[in-house]
């Protein structure tokens, strides 16, 4: 994994997420090949990052790559996760936050708006799930209505290269180029104070627009058409 955005640092107070990182590292740089781009775009502060789902393996490289930029995330994930017995008890020891399906924007919303409150980060997925390959399913609302109960920064990020591919062993990675590419910070300011479903429809679309015009430019910096860079 490579940057020359900033120097990649430590959080402090978090001695589980401190922990974890040193496994999750090992496995992302087992697995992957990761190229960074655009990592100085990631403000001090609390931040709301919006980024495509490609599999059950781009929340650890995102995790790895923001842990090196010195930031815990925390990401929204579905209910479902947190009752299984590993993986649950790791999400709530991480500090993640649990969407429950059916239960409304609101439940999710609420305790995520908290988390950029106290200065953290938080990963949303517009799309709200994996999308099968090849299909491109529209924004769902609910990123939207977190992006406008907030005054944080929100960041597009494209996530490349971690998809499944093949059959058996054959969908587990091995050193396979992949790529985060962070974009610029989306000017909302036209919808801002705007709570109605038309409004956070549209700032959803928005946030996945911009992910997706990244896409590309992940692409190229995966098969090394692009230069690392700040």
């Amino acid at each position: 994994m490579a940057t020359r955005s900033r120097v990649w640092g430590t959080p402090r107070g978090e001695p589980f997420v401190a922990a974890l990182a040193v496994p999750l590292t090992l496995a992302v740089r087992t697995l992957f090949r990761v190229r960074v781009l655009g990592a100085g775009r990631v403000p001090s502060g609390p931040v709301l990052l919006a980024a495509n789902h490609l599999s059950y393996l781009d929340p650890l490289v995102a995790a790895v790559v923001l842990y090196r930029l010195g930031r815990t995330v925390r990401f929204l994930a579905a209910s479902e996760l947190f009752s299984k017995p590993l993986v649950g008890w790791v999400l709530r020891r991480a500090g993640q936050i649990p969407v429950v399906r059916g239960a409304g924007v609101e439940a999710m919303a609420a305790p995520a708006c908290r988390a950029l409150e106290r200065g953290q980060t938080v990963l949303v997925y517009p799309e709200g799930t994996i999308p099968p390959p090849g299909h491109r399913p529209p924004a769902r609302r609910g990123a939207g209505v977190l992006a406008l109960r907030t005054s944080a920064p929100i960041i597009p990020v494209a996530m490349w290269g971690m998809e499944p591919r093949g059959r058996g062993l054959g969908r587990v990675p091995i050193r396979r180029p992949a790529a985060v590419v962070f974009g610029q910070a989306l000017d909302l300011a036209a919808w801002r104070g705007r709570q109605e479903d038309e409004a956070a429809q549209h700032v959803s679309d928005l946030m996945l627009a911009s992910v997706r015009d990244l896409l590309p430019r992940a692409q190229a910096l995966a098969a090394g058409r692009v230069e690392d860079s700040a």
